[in-house]
């Protein structure tokens, strides 16, 4: 058996190329960045597999040659890409650069549906065009070592109060340490086909005013460890829960 890893890579002109090349046809690539990935990074050879997706699609493809401005593949069956049930949306705050690289990586990797970056009153910093641009270059590179090839939709940011105004699904959650433990929840409505919505508060937290107006609007505030989480932490875990708790294979 051969138990050789099989990379994954992001290629923004998947659609084009397969529209252009039935299965088990050659194609060639000539995109600088993906040449240079395979011939001096991963180091394919021919004959050795590689998975292609985009933002709709994947497919496997074949090594046939590498040279050095250009790759020759055999295609296979290419796949419409599904994003996880339930729904899940993530009302993300506005973290250090560190930490929210590492919650939008994580929130790929678990498969969240969607994520809204929300501005809250201890909020530190912008999110602007480029940051918006480097959240996807992340969120891209961890679909490919998870291989959960449906990359979330990031949203405009908003306020918070507008974030929570506007949210409609059947299950709220917000993960703080001053809420009823999770245990709780999870007997009760954890399993179902229901949307979520799940908060977590930034560095130095929520105002008590915010906390007030996040349960007023029907958040559920629960309690995940009984320390005191890194709010990336928290929402990796949270959501790593939820998708657990609903997975079926």
């Amino acid at each position: 058996m051969d138990n050789k890893h099989e990379f994954a890579i992001y290629y923004a002109q998947l659609a084009a190329l397969t529209s252009r090349h039935a299965i088990g046809h050659s194609a060639e690539i000539t995109d600088e960045q993906i040449v240079g990935r395979v011939r001096n990074i991963l180091r394919l050879e021919p004959g050795e597999s590689v998975i292609l997706f985009d933002d709709t699609h994947h497919c496997t493809a074949t090594i046939k040659s590498v040279k050095k401005s250009s790759i020759s593949i055999q295609l296979g069956a290419a796949a419409s890409t599904q994003a996880f049930t339930p729904h899940i949306t993530m009302l993300l705050p506005l973290l250090k650069r560190d930490a929210m690289e590492q919650s939008l990586a994580a929130m790929c990797e678990l498969g969240v549906n969607t994520i809204q970056p929300v501005i809250s009153a201890k909020s530190q910093r912008i999110f602007d065009q480029k940051d918006i641009e480097r959240a996807y270059k992340i969120m891209r590179a961890s679909a490919e070592q998870s291989k959960q090839f449906a990359i979330p939709q990031l949203l405009p940011v908003k306020s918070l109060e507008a974030a929570i105004a506007e949210t409609k699904a059947i299950e709220r959650l917000f993960f703080d340490m001053h809420g009823e433990p999770l245990k709780n929840w999870l007997q009760s409505a954890a399993k179902s086909n229901a949307t979520f919505v799940c908060l977590v508060g930034p560095e130095g937290d929520l105002t008590s005013d915010e906390k007030q107006a996040v349960i007023d609007v029907g958040f559920r505030s629960v309690t995940l460890t009984p320390t005191v989480l890194r709010s990336w932490q928290a929402a990796f875990l949270g959501i790593g829960i939820i998708r657990s708790y609903n997975y079926t294979k």
